[in-house]
């Protein structure tokens, strides 16, 4: 005996119904799909761009309307004195300069001063490494974070005043030889690995925190005259492994 499906239109017809709605519903996922791949792709092209300006290059928000200072590969893109305005405009919109991003100066040994604006909040992480001949950096109070290794090697930096950040990554100063002093905010509360490494030259430095973090090799090979710390806390600043031994013979009170 032979069994069959019965009424053979009717299979063939709901068959072809679920076959059509499938297909269907497989091309609508495919496209949902193509369209957000499509926007994800333009998001990048369209809200931010990077564009020169009086000889500066920035990526320029378009949704944000901010700058932030950007570089061109490693290369000499900078030299001399450069002065980097608070704000910018491009094809007439208006950016606010809130950033130096990461690398953004680094290996410009021509460079030898930089003015940063009020308004910038963040120095990216080795923004000014390797700038042999960098003397001096005016950075405003507006500054909250400072990145890691951001003065790396800046070999004739001479002095800078640190705004109130509240902590100074690692190497960040490692390398500066020619720096004669240095005064570490109140609020700086971790003072990172090496950030002092090969550092000073005879310099004084000043610590004005009663309590801060200091991690290893932080004050090592380094060419200090005086530490100054707050009155009370030379025994708790000796402890620290981050001074080297002939760093802990210079504490003295303030």
């Amino acid at each position: 005996m032979v069994m069959g499906f019965g009424c053979t239109k009717s299979n063939k017809f709901w068959f072809k119904l679920i076959f059509q709605s499938s297909i269907t519903l497989l091309k609508t996922k495919i496209m949902k799909q193509i369209v957000l791949l499509f926007i994800v792709m333009l998001l990048p092209i369209t809200a931010v761009s990077q564009t020169e300006i009086n000889g500066i290059y920035y990526n320029l928000d378009k949704n944000l309307k901010t700058a932030v200072v950007t570089y061109i590969s490693y290369s000499e893109t900078y030299e001399g004195s450069v002065t980097i305005p608070s704000k910018v405009r491009n094809g007439g919109v208006e950016y606010i300069v809130t950033e130096i991003g990461k690398n953004a100066f680094s290996r410009c040994s021509r460079l030898t001063s930089v003015t940063i604006p009020d308004g910038v909040e963040d120095i990216g992480s080795y923004a000014f490494s390797e700038c042999y001949n960098l003397e001096t950096v005016n950075i405003p109070n507006s500054v909250r974070n400072i990145g890691m290794g951001a003065f790396q090697d800046c070999r004739k930096l001479k002095s800078i005043i640190l705004p109130n950040i509240n902590r100074i990554m690692e190497r960040t100063f490692q390398g500066c030889k020619s720096m004669t002093s240095i005064t570490i905010p109140q609020d700086v509360k971790l003072i990172g690995y090496m950030a002092f490494y090969d550092f000073g030259n005879n310099a004084t430095i000043t610590i004005l925190s009663d309590y801060t973090n200091i991690e290893a090799n932080a004050f090592y090979a380094c060419s200090v005259k005086t530490i100054f710390v707050p009155k009370g806390t030379i025994n708790y600043y000796k402890r620290m492994s981050g001074f080297a031994p002939n760093c802990k013979e210079r504490f003295k009170e303030k």
